[in-house]
């Protein structure tokens, strides 16, 4: 599993969202941390089938309330 951050916020006038990387000179907002499967994965909820290609973490979404499983298709 893979976390990166998505921030939110301005660089130099201009509104925009950089994901995995904070240019610098960047008045940040809002900072999303995201979690991504490995390569040729998906990620599912504990005890749950449906499978996701990421999950925006927040105080509903854990990290270690997910899984990596093999992507079938």
């Amino acid at each position: 599993m893979i976390t990166r951050t998505t921030y939110i916020g301005t660089l130099n006038g201009v509104h925009g969202i950089w994901c995995g990387f904070k240019p610098n000179g960047a008045i940040i907002t809002k900072e999303i941390p995201i979690i991504y499967p490995d390569q040729d994965k998906k990620l599912r909820k504990k005890g749950e089938e449906e499978l996701l290609d990421f999950v925006i973490l927040n105080e509903d979404n854990k990290e270690e309330d997910y899984e990596e499983v093999e992507d079938v298709n």
